[in-house]
């Protein structure tokens, strides 16, 4: 199985950054600027957590982030996630580029190529058996994921 987690409001807890985004005037470059400074989203990190580390037994899981953070905070990304134990290998992080403006329903679907081409680099699976269960906070996502016949969790967590 490859769980495919996103990140803000699932391992990490963006509350203290939404300020940011919220009300007429949007400052994104200042959301994400921030986002080394969160604190772990509890449930969702600790699920995270686990999985990637069952990652070296026979049964193992993949884990792979996709997100809808720019690139260009993609050092502060890694940063957060290793410092925090999650990440097992840099390329297991998908990022929005930084010109990308599309909403998330339309860039995250559109990874699923990348991510299926990574894992069977990686030796895991045979194209065939690549099957995604994707960790998302954000309904118009877990509708999008479901619409497209995929397994999505819920860690109820979403704020606006």
């Amino acid at each position: 199985m490859i769980y495919v987690f996103d990140i803000d409001g699932v391992v990490a807890d963006p509350s203290h950054r939404l300020h940011h985004i919220q009300g007429d005037e949007k400052d994104w470059n200042a959301f994400y600027e921030a986002c080394d400074q969160d604190p772990p989203q509890r449930h969702g990190f600790e699920l995270c957590l686990d999985l990637v580390l069952r990652r070296d037994s026979i049964q193992a899981d993949e884990v792979l982030f996709l997100t809808g953070r720019p690139e260009k905070v993609r050092a502060k990304t890694e940063a957060w996630l290793t410092a925090h134990e999650l990440l097992w290998e840099p390329a297991c992080l998908f990022m929005r580029p930084d010109d990308d403006h599309s909403p998330a329903t339309e860039f995250k679907p559109s990874m699923i190529r990348s991510m299926s081409e990574f894992v069977q680099e990686d030796g895991f699976l045979m194209p065939e058996e690549v099957e995604f269960t994707f960790i998302e906070d954000n309904p118009k996502m877990i509708q999008r994921w479901r619409k497209l016949g995929h397994i999505c969790l819920d860690p109820g967590t979403w704020k606006e």
